[in-house]
């Protein structure tokens, strides 16, 4: 059970990362990846620092969706180009 509920949360959190990356994003995509990375390695990569992980990063998707950081001036320039 516990596998199914982990992996119903890494799916959840890597569409949202990968919206985030469509929508570009980034830096709030680069803050979730951060942050899975930084956990999985201070518990050693054991199952339950990966689902600790995965969790919390789902978590901080969901905050960054509804209350997204600012981007430099220049990244939104760069942004605003793009999506032309």
């Amino acid at each position: 059970m516990m596998i199914i509920i982990s992996g119903v949360f890494m799916a959840f959190n890597l569409l949202i990362i990968l919206h985030k990356l469509r929508e570009f994003m980034v830096l709030n995509a680069l803050i979730d990846l951060l942050l899975l990375g930084i956990i999985v390695f201070l518990t050693a990569g054991t199952y339950s620092g990966l689902a600790t992980g995965m969790i919390a990063s789902a978590l901080v998707s969901i905050y960054l969706w509804f209350f997204p950081l600012r981007e430099p001036k220049l990244v939104r320039k760069i942004r605003n180009k793009i999506k032309r």
